[in-house]
């Protein structure tokens, strides 16, 4: 009895050494147009994983690392945690004992999740220690994985049912990107949880 039970703890910590997520869609390697880097790769689960410069991860969350690419005697990662509320991409090197960090890409939605989001628009920052700042572009990086998130797909449009109707549900972002907004106009905010209405000035929570 008591080697099934060892057993089953050993499959059990073996499948949480293994926990993957894949990402696809931000290439790899340096955009000279825009300063980003691509963030593609395979990431494992490792809670472990420390580097000096790095903010702490949000507590009882998952973290998930790339395998260390080496080029030199330079040590490159891609890191996966949520720092704050919001899941980020982030880069650190290490180069013969001379440490650097920084972001490569911020979620746009809040999260209260342990895992990261399959599904999310996520801001792009610039790949320098010296200039960690959004770039103003966006991209839709595909995470899949046994443990990632699938969000509420968002809604451009009201949706007519039978017993209710559901509202456009939109990003921040999206709302203030809003061309001409007018007085009246309402929709769901996906970060706040909340139905805001445009007063004319701005858009506010009921």
């Amino acid at each position: 009895m008591r080697k099934k039970y060892y057993t089953i703890l050993l499959i059990l910590f073996c499948k949480a050494l293994m926990a993957q997520i894949t990402i696809s869609g931000t290439g790899f390697g340096i955009d000279q147009s825009s300063g980003a880097y691509g963030a593609d790769g395979t990431y494992t689960l490792n809670n472990s994983f420390t580097f000096t410069g790095l903010p702490v991860f949000d507590s009882g969350t998952n973290q998930y690392v790339t395998g260390g690419l080496v080029f030199s005697g330079l040590y490159f990662y891609e890191i996966i945690r949520r720092v704050n509320g919001k899941w980020t991409i982030a880069w650190a090197y290490n180069n013969t004992g001379t440490t650097h960090s920084g972001m490569l890409y911020r979620a746009q939605t809040s999260s209260t999740d342990i895992d990261p989001p399959c599904n999310d628009i996520w801001d792009q920052y610039k790949y320098n220690p010296n200039d960690n700042t959004p770039t103003g572009n966006t991209a839709s990086a595909i995470l899949t994985g046994t443990t990632c998130v699938n969000l509420p797909v968002p809604q451009n449009a009201i949706i007519t049912r039978p017993t209710a109707q559901s509202l456009p549900q939109l990003s921040n972002l999206s709302i203030n990107a809003i061309v001409n907004p007018q007085p009246g106009m309402i929709l769901w905010s996906l970060e706040d949880s909340c139905i805001k209405v445009y007063n004319g000035t701005a858009w506010n929570c009921l």
